[in-house]
């Protein structure tokens, strides 16, 4: 078990980016209508599939989210599409910026399928991701 040591200026900085992050998410999270959620390029998401997604938790239904991190790859991400796409199964891909910058047909590919992407930082390298407030939010 590793355990890490951090300094009172550095975890003052930290607790600064983690409270900055927060207030985000809230305002972002509590700003979603379902004219938000709805993508300005597809009228192909209904009011009702709007309103499942928003009402998740209210029902009985077992529901799994499968996700992908750290990608793009061109070895692997391309195999996992492929295979999502025959088994009409949709999932997240959490990527990382520096790969969508060396491969952005790969993202684009996955987006024009129905796929979801979100931000899994720039570099994924927390050296550099928790060095100072200023350089967890580049990161980001």
């Amino acid at each position: 078990m590793k355990v890490f040591f951090i300094r009172k200026k550095n975890l003052l900085g930290f607790l600064f980016a983690i409270a900055i992050v927060a207030v985000i998410s809230v305002l972002i999270f509590h700003s979603f209508t379902p004219e938000v959620i709805r993508p300005a390029y597809s009228n192909d998401i209904s009011v009702e599939f709007i309103h499942k997604v928003n009402n998740l938790t209210d029902g009985e239904e077992k529901i799994t989210y499968l996700t992908f991190d750290d990608g793009p790859n061109t070895e692997v991400t391309p195999k996992i599409l492929d295979i999502l796409k025959s088994e009409n199964v949709k999932a997240s891909f959490f990527v990382i910026g520096k790969s969508v910058e060396t491969h952005p047909e790969i993202v684009k590919r996955a987006y024009e399928e129905g796929y979801y992407i979100a931000n899994h930082g720039y570099s994924h390298d927390n050296s550099v991701l928790y060095k100072s407030p200023e350089s967890f939010v580049s990161e980001i």
